[in-house]
């Protein structure tokens, strides 16, 4: 008897035909529980909590089928109103990036975050990057025992097709 393959979240297609790029949410918005999604099992699996009194401010996640300099897929903040469950992928439009580096194992290397809003947003209409967003990476990271430098915060263009 045939069995049904799926697509694994990490191998999804990154963007739509409209454009929208597909983020899938690792850590909700409100959450002490910081999730990693594991692509061995098609999971998420829980990373760690952060201290009492912390949580994450927005929804945290990253964009399939991409890969940045540290190896992972690109991570992203998510701007909207309420928080989705691990694992749920959001459609959003891409709005902004932080430019960082991060201490792994002794050496610097490269963990920019892509800052979008969901399409679902009703709040977020006419964005702007925030420097709130850098803070809560910064906190969620300095949580973990890393320490980060934020090295510069860029607002995406529109650009006509």
């Amino acid at each position: 008897m045939p069995t049904a393959r799926h697509t694994i979240l990490s191998e999804t297609a990154p963007q739509n035909d409209d454009g929208e790029w597909h983020v899938v949410i690792e850590t909700p918005n409100g959450s002490r529980n910081k999730y990693s999604y594991d692509p061995d099992c098609d999971c998420m699996q829980l990373s760690t909590v952060l201290p009492e009194g912390m949580v994450f401010l927005y929804d945290f996640g990253f964009i399939p089928s991409t890969l940045g300099q540290d190896g992972d897929p690109l991570d992203t903040l998510i701007l909207m109103e309420a928080p989705v469950v691990p694992g749920c992928v959001v459609r959003a439009r891409l709005i902004g990036a932080l430019e960082a580096e991060q201490k792994e194992n002794g050496s610097w290397i490269r963990n920019d975050r892509l800052i979008a809003v969901a399409v679902h947003a009703q709040t977020y209409q006419q964005p702007k990057a925030s420097p709130i967003c850098a803070r809560t990476t910064i906190t969620s990271r300095l949580a973990e025992g890393d320490r980060v430098v934020v090295n510069g915060q860029y607002k995406l263009r529109r650009t006509r097709r």
